[in-house]
């Protein structure tokens, strides 16, 4: 009894804290990458349990679902120089670990910021070359597919890929209103 609480205990304590440093679980919604000394050795691992060598080799794991992204009101000019403050959201993911990671560090907060100013730009070249009638009635899917494929090919190097942007909310200023209001019961009364 001596023998065992003195060798034998603690030698499995050693082979359960190896085994728990040596093996990583990747989740079905997840991929990893691997490192040895701060190098990507691995990455598109499969979901389930892996092995890695302990204290040599470190693995960071990321989400592969789709993630969203509000982003905050903007200010755009329409082709008439008429303001709009648009409030739209962003639908991304995770396509490539190693491209985000070299990227980003693996920074999710880096990532946004740079797919925000991206999409932003995208917004303003689309919106710019618009008139408030186009923005606000216009054809919006084909605005929307012109905003994704440009952002997306922008973003090339991220190992991001941007599956939706969506307007949530489009306020006109308080002469902008005013003038589609009007605008709007001249057509009206064109029609009556």
């Amino acid at each position: 009894m001596n023998l065992i609480n003195r060798v034998v205990l603690p030698v499995i304590a050693l082979v359960v804290f190896l085994l728990a440093t040596a093996t990583f679980q990747v989740k079905q919604y997840q991929t990893a990458l691997e490192f040895r000394l701060g190098e990507i050795i691995k990455d598109n691992f499969n979901p389930g349990l892996h092995f890695k060598l302990p204290f040599i080799n470190t693995v960071k794991l990321f989400d592969k679902r789709v993630l969203t992204m509000t982003s905050q009101p903007e200010r755009f000019l329409t082709s008439e120089k008429k303001n709009l403050v648009v409030d739209y959201y962003i639908k991304w993911q995770i396509v490539n670990a190693a491209d985000f990671y070299k990227a980003t560090r693996g920074d999710e907060r880096i990532a946004m910021n740079r797919m925000d100013q991206i999409v932003r730009d995208a917004m303003k070249s689309q919106i710019s070359s618009r008139t408030v009638n186009e923005v606000v009635s216009g054809d919006r899917d084909k605005f929307m597919r012109n905003v994704i494929e440009t952002t997306n090919r922008d973003m090339q190097g991220l190992g991001i890929k941007i599956s939706d942007v969506r307007i949530m909310q489009i306020e006109l200023p308080q002469e902008v209103r005013k003038s589609v209001y009007a605008r709007m019961e001249k057509e009206r009364f064109a029609v009556a």
